[in-house]
């Protein structure tokens, strides 16, 4: 739906300085403005300029969300990734998510309950299957992933899912994490993050298995 009086449609894909139609949540929209893509469309639109990338739109209807969809569908496309590096983007987020369940810097209980971002846990686990799931069939299409550090190449597709699955692990299931709740000022309050950061990957472990990344049962951190 339009509502800066444009013409024009909403536009998730992978990059938000390129449209001010990827309406962000409130932390983010700052970033809105005007971009590239906007450009082009409207030169596409109001003067007939054919666009010089087809590959720069995706709406809501494009996102992978489902078992079936998020193996066909780019993970580029999706809401309120706000960076023009999307995959970046959601290991902050996991990494925040972490940081709020466990307070790994502090000797006291966490900030939240993982109860509490169940919403932003599934969005994470979405976010992470749909880059492993999809990749076989939608990383030649990716705009934003490659040539930044350590990944795989485009066209390396098994690499990519492993690298992925690798990543995410490396995050949830860091030595760190039980370090930080072993320093925990009191038996209780290490009961209590341990139960908090269980029950955050157990949030993460359903949303995964629903997608089809883990298999009924499997546990992400062996």
């Amino acid at each position: 739906v339009d509502t800066t009086g444009s013409g024009l449609t909403m536009n998730v894909k992978g990059t938000v300085s390129r449209s001010v139609m990827e309406y962000l949540g409130r932390a983010f929209r700052y970033k809105d403005g005007i971009g590239a893509y906007d450009r082009m469309a409207i030169a596409y639109g109001y003067m007939g300029v054919a666009p010089k990338h087809a590959d720069w739109f995706c709406t809501d209807e494009d996102q992978g969300l489902d078992a079936r969809t998020i193996l066909v569908r780019s993970p580029e496309c999706s809401k309120s990734d706000a960076t023009n590096d999307p995959f970046t983007y959601w290991q902050t987020r996991l990494d925040r998510a972490i940081e709020v369940t466990v307070s790994p810097r502090t000797a006291h209980a966490p900030m939240l309950s993982a109860n509490y971002i169940k919403t932003e846990l599934g969005d994470i686990a979405t976010a992470y299957a749909g880059y492993a799931l999809s990749a076989e069939k939608t990383s030649d299409s990716w705009i934003a992933f490659f040539g930044r550090g350590d990944r795989p190449e485009r066209g390396q597709k098994a690499e990519i899912k492993a690298y992925v699955i690798k990543t995410f692990t490396d995050q949830i299931c860091s030595p760190k994490i039980a370090d930080a709740i072993s320093a925990k000022e009191s038996v209780d309050i290490q009961e209590a993050t341990k139960k908090n950061y269980d029950a955050a990957v157990d949030v993460i472990e359903k949303k995964m298995t629903e997608l089809g990344l883990l298999k009924d049962k499997e546990k992400i951190c062996k």
